[in-house]
């Protein structure tokens, strides 16, 4: 009688990082599906309240739910540009427009737009003869309003968010400085993080997106930059440089 011998192959993948990624992009989804529902609330409010047949509203109070119903749709468009630039970040294909300005002045041009919103808690210092750079003037812009918005978010009511530049070498630097509760050692080389959220009662009690920064560090190394975050004590301290040569022309 002949004998069969019959083997079972096992075939062992690990798939710890494929599911640690759909776990985080779970994560991210559902906080950009909490994002947007919050403005499309507000929209539809007032506007539904606007259109009610039974109340006559003053224009004051008219005005008032306009530029609520504005203020909101600008948080849904930035919310979308935000999708938008990140999706071109993770396929490679981010285009840059560089021109050479004053990092200066587009700190005080974004400084400015906070100016009715958040009186007198934004402090600049910027350094006197800092010389032009090659950037793309709207994305280093984004990049300053993230970091502007995430000192305001984390830090409390009545403390300020600092704002210094400097040269250094062949450099330009802006520093962010906030009072809020820092960001743990082991973290900080993980909050740039495509997909990486904070610790969750931290992020949902603050909002937001969780975009801002992974998207800021997209656009800084596309000016051949770099971004980092270090203890302030108390708060948290994020800074960017660019190089004074680094680009010209189109990227």
């Amino acid at each position: 009688k002949s004998r069969t011998r019959r083997r079972t192959w096992q075939l062992w993948q690990d798939i710890t990082q494929d599911k640690e990624v759909d776990r985080m992009k779970s994560a991210l989804l559902s906080t950009v599906s909490h994002e947007l529902r919050t403005p499309l609330a507000t929209i539809k409010g007032f506007a539904s309240t606007l259109l009610a047949e039974d109340v006559k509203w003053s224009v004051t109070a008219q005005r008032e739910f306009l530029e609520a119903i504005s203020n909101e749709s600008d948080r849904l468009t930035r919310l979308v540009q935000n999708l938008l630039d990140m999706s071109r970040i993770e396929a490679g294909m981010l285009t840059i427009q560089c021109e050479l300005y004053s990092l200066n002045d587009l700190l005080a041009e974004v400084v400015q737009s906070f100016t009715n919103t958040h009186n007198g808690r934004i402090r600049t210092y910027p350094a006197p003869d800092l010389p032009p750079v090659w950037m793309d003037i709207p994305r280093i812009g984004t990049v300053i309003r993230n970091l502007i918005e995430n000192g305001i978010k984390y830090s409390p009511a009545d403390a300020p968010v600092e704002i210094a530049t400097v040269q250094q070498s062949d450099m330009v630097i802006l520093s962010a400085r906030d009072h809020g509760p820092g960001i743990p050692t082991e973290l900080q080389d993980k909050v740039f993080d495509r997909f990486f959220q904070v610790e969750k009662g931290l992020s949902r009690s603050a909002g937001g997106s969780g975009l801002g920064l992974a998207i800021s560090k997209g656009f800084i190394e596309a000016h051949n930059g770099k971004i980092w975050v270090s203890d302030a004590d108390p708060g948290a301290m994020f800074t960017f440089s660019l190089p004074i040569d680094g680009l010209d022309g189109e990227g």
